[in-house]
């Protein structure tokens, strides 16, 4: 009879470390399951990518973009600096672009079309627009990577963005107060660069990287492979989980230092946030 722990009780052994798995349950993101748009967590459930809905991860998800809070810096994307704190008002320069995701920061806003385009608006301070200035915008302004975007996230002083052709980018300011003369902290990973106006390519980024999210003076990029690497302040908290208590500058992976083995290194991870 089949050890019914076997195969983490969702299959069964067929042979010397071999599972036959139940319906639904694979060990890669590249398996058929979830329509090829998520990952399988759970028996029957779906967990699905960014811009996929439904039981199965079959159904593009996208519909009317809307804002609210304060417009002095053009953050709800109005066309003026009257705050709609009252309502949702919708983005009238958006109405013929279909969109899938959206992230918001510190006083601006990003948007991915279904297409892969981005638009960015709000306070252009420290470059973290990627228009390549560091004036406001009130409307979406498209940032030119030239690239599908799959992914965006925004901190205090940068931002960065995964791309279709397995790239990550990023722009802003790379040091602990946002300022040029300032420490390096790392939160671009470019390594040692105080600043950068336009999307920079970071080299040391392993696997295909599917979705990235951003902290105050940290990175974290997970691969659809389930890996995570970071980069940034790993001194004050320990936030890129490298365990080396530095300023990391380029990507590492999460973990990999740490005195107990097999914590987050060695698992697929299906989600990350910062």
């Amino acid at each position: 009879m089949d050890d019914t722990m076997a195969c983490s009780t969702r299959g069964n052994s067929t042979d010397t470390d071999t599972c036959e798995c139940d319906q639904n349950y694979y060990v890669s993101v590249y398996d058929s399951s979830c329509s090829g748009h998520g990952t399988c967590i759970a028996f029957d459930t779906c967990k699905c990518f960014v811009g996929y809905a439904g039981s199965n991860c079959e159904q593009r998800a996208f519909g009317t973009l809307v804002s609210v809070g304060n417009n002095h810096l053009g953050q709800p994307e109005t066309g003026d600096s009257i705050a709609a704190t009252k309502w949702a008002r919708p983005y009238e320069s958006l109405s013929n672009t279909t969109i899938q995701q959206i992230s918001s920061g510190s006083h601006l806003s990003f948007a991915i079309s279904t297409q892969g385009d981005l638009f960015a608006w709000g306070s252009g301070s420290r470059y973290r627009l990627g228009t390549g200035t560091i004036l406001n915008r009130h409307y979406p302004s498209r940032v030119w990577l030239n690239k599908k975007v799959l992914s965006i996230c925004s901190g205090t002083y940068h931002t960065v963005a995964t791309a279709s052709t397995n790239e990550v980018y990023s722009w802003g300011f790379n040091t602990a107060n946002g300022t040029t003369s300032g420490l390096i902290s790392g939160q671009m990973g470019i390594g040692n660069s105080a600043n950068d106006s336009s999307p920079q390519l970071l080299s040391g980024v392993t696997g295909t990287p599917v979705q990235v999210a951003c902290g105050h003076l940290h990175t974290l990029v997970l691969t659809q492979e389930g890996q995570v690497l970071g980069f940034g302040d790993d001194s004050s908290y320990g936030a890129v989980g490298y365990g080396r208590g530095k300023m990391e500058t380029v990507p590492v992976r999460v973990g990999a230092f740490s005195p107990i083995k097999g914590v987050l290194s060695d698992l697929h991870v299906i989600s990350v946030s910062a």
